[in-house]
């Protein structure tokens, strides 16, 4: 029989065990998504913590997209209209800005010289404090973006400046970065246990906040962008966002042009372009293997115009794919379907 002196007893040790347990579940500090985008659709996980400690990289679901010894994590956008249209930073818990930086130029790296980022290769950036200790550092950040300054308390999610491509980096993005009391790199994606998740499932214990980590799911491959344009156009083009014709493709432009850009392209995937006039047969289809991972990869196809110099009318369709697998069991790992009309050319001009 259990006594009244028994349950008391037994209500204390639970007690005492839940007021242990209390402070141990209060010191994990979780975070917020540090960018006011929608993750896998107007942003993107470009890279990840690198958690291979050779000089081979790999991230936490053992894939590719990381690079050696790299510290955070990379929401980036597609294009520099997206950048200068504006994507805001947001703190990814509460805490003080205790170091911040601005007034670098949003100039891609490849266009400036190694001196003018020596030691800046953050950029403009914002580091705060949280409690336990741990930091949190956002670096690349657009020039005169910035709306905290030092000593400033901030609350989570607060909007604290806007993505930009300061500082040693070559497409626009936020480096999101985490460290402990001890100035330890901390990969949010593998919480406190620190090990590496190579299966399919995501991990349950990460380090990110119950209404942050559904949009954290891990996309591998994904098209960034994708247009039609008029002539011919380079990689730098492609990525400013702005060479698209969204509406209607004059009947007597000089080409029709599709092109795409992708990101965590894999060694040996096929890719796959093809433009289909308004009758439905092909104008160009192409395809190719890609050779070696591509953390980002510009292709393009397109048609002059007919000897007429006069486009058929009609809806023209465009379809950008990136296969992965043997070839009997490929499978499509990244899409885009386009389609846009061509008017009627007038009668003056027949």
């Amino acid at each position: 029989m259990i006594t009244f002196f028994g349950l008391v007893g037994f209500a204390l040790i639970l007690l005492v065990g839940i007021m242990m347990f209390l402070p141990m579940a209060a010191s994990v500090l979780l975070f917020s998504q540090p960018v006011e985008c929608r993750l896998g659709e107007e942003c993107f996980i470009q890279n990840y913590v690198d958690v291979d400690p050779s000089e081979e990289w790999k991230d936490y679901r053992c894939g590719s997209l990381s690079y050696d010894g790299h510290k955070g994590t990379d929401f980036r956008v597609p294009s520099l209209k997206a950048m200068q249209d504006g994507v805001r930073v947001l703190a990814a818990a509460e805490g003080e800005v205790v170091r911040l930086r601005d007034g670098m130029a949003d100039i891609s790296f490849r266009d400036q010289a190694d001196a003018q980022v020596a030691d800046r290769e953050c950029g403009n950036g914002i580091v705060i404090k949280h409690r336990g200790g741990f930091e949190t550092q956002y670096c690349h950040l657009k020039q005169g973006s910035l709306l905290v300054k030092q000593g400033d308390k901030v609350t989570r999610e607060q909007p604290i400046a806007e993505i930009g491509l300061s500082g040693k980096t070559e497409f626009p993005h936020v480096h999101f970065e985490i460290r402990n009391a001890k100035g330890e790199i901390v990969d949010p994606f593998l919480g406190v246990r620190d090990t590496v998740q190579c299966n399919e499932d995501e991990p349950d214990d990460t380090l990110w906040t119950a209404t942050s980590k559904p949009a954290m799911r891990y996309i591998r491959t994904a098209v960034l962008d994708s247009g039609f344009y008029t002539k011919q156009i380079t990689a730098p083009e492609a990525y400013t966002g702005e060479m698209r014709v969204t509406e209607e493709v004059p009947y007597n432009a000089p080409a029709l042009v599709f092109w795409a850009t992708f990101m965590g392209a894999q060694d040996q995937d096929a890719l796959v372009m093809q433009l289909v006039g308004p009758d439905g047969k092909p104008l160009v289809n192409y395809s190719t293997k890609v050779e070696g991972n591509k953390a980002q990869m510009f292709q393009l196809v397109g048609k002059k115009a007919p000897r007429s110099r006069i486009w058929p009318a009609g809806e023209y369709k465009a379809l950008g794919q990136l296969l992965r697998g043997p070839d009997l069991v490929q499978q499509v790992v990244a899409e885009t379907e386009l389609s846009i009309q061509v008017p009627e050319a007038p009668e003056t001009s027949q």
